[in-house]
């Protein structure tokens, strides 16, 4: 267990956090922060089926979830969870290490993007077909193969595109490879080094492809693509500040 410790606000430290917010960094603090939660909001209202995000404005969206909000809010209903998303950063990194030729720990860090995606997308999955949270959670631990197979056609309704899936179990066999020290003999010692970096190459290629490949499919799953709706659910201010809200229910 961990220890808890009370806290307490002086007048002093708050009348500086009302000067600091006051400025225009503050303002847009606030901006990102309020856009994070209301992003949130109309995502789980997605999610749940009260919306359909093909059908809505992104006008009656942004005001459905506000008065979401402030329901919950006012029934004591609301729960909400904080939390910074790395996984643009783990992709940043995957592409340094593929940069600088550390192939290997490329394939680490794409792995954990992948992974990362995959079990926000499962729990969602789960969230819609109306799984309580811990049951949610608990399918995001099954295997890679698992997750983009059958789970993700009973999840979504659909079969994950081929070739993306493949990818995906692709670049997972090379995580654990590594990370497992599972690194098979090599079939034949004597490659050249133009083979060698010509299978790099496509391996990397693979992995990117996944990666951009997982991302756009995630979303267009949720509102269709390059509609308002979707542009603002996948502004990049979500990945500086998510705002997961949710209601009782879930």
């Amino acid at each position: 267990m961990y220890a808890t410790r009370p806290y307490s606000v002086t007048a002093e430290q708050e009348a500086k956090v009302r000067e600091q917010l006051a400025t225009p960094e503050g303002r847009e603090v606030q901006r990102i922060f309020i856009e994070g939660l209301l992003r949130g909001i109309a995502r789980n209202m997605i999610l749940r089926g009260a919306v359909d995000a093909a059908t809505i404005s992104l006008d009656e969206l942004r005001t459905l979830a506000w008065q979401e909000f402030v329901d919950l809010r006012d029934t004591g209903e609301l729960s909400l969870e904080a939390a910074t998303d790395y996984s643009a950063s783990i992709l940043e990194d995957a592409r340094k290490f593929a940069a600088d030729g550390k192939v290997e720990y490329a394939f680490v860090f794409y792995g954990l993007y992948l992974e990362h995606l995959l079990n926000w997308a499962v729990r969602d999955g789960g969230i819609r077909c109306s799984l309580t949270k811990p049951e949610a959670i608990e399918i995001m631990k099954k295997s890679i193969y698992d997750k983009t197979g059958v789970m993700w056609v009973l999840l979504f309704g659909e079969p994950m595109p081929e070739e993306l899936a493949r990818d995906i179990r692709a670049v997972a066999n090379l995580r654990n490879q590594f990370t497992h020290y599972k690194w098979a003999p090599d079939p034949d010692l004597y490659r050249t080094h133009d083979e060698v970096e010509r299978q790099e190459r496509e391996a990397l290629g693979t992995a990117e492809r996944a990666a951009e490949g997982l991302r756009r499919y995630i979303d267009e799953l949720i509102a269709p693509a390059e509609s308002d709706v979707f542009e603002w659910l996948t502004d990049s201010d979500s990945a500086a500040i998510t705002a997961l809200t949710e209601a009782r229910s879930i």
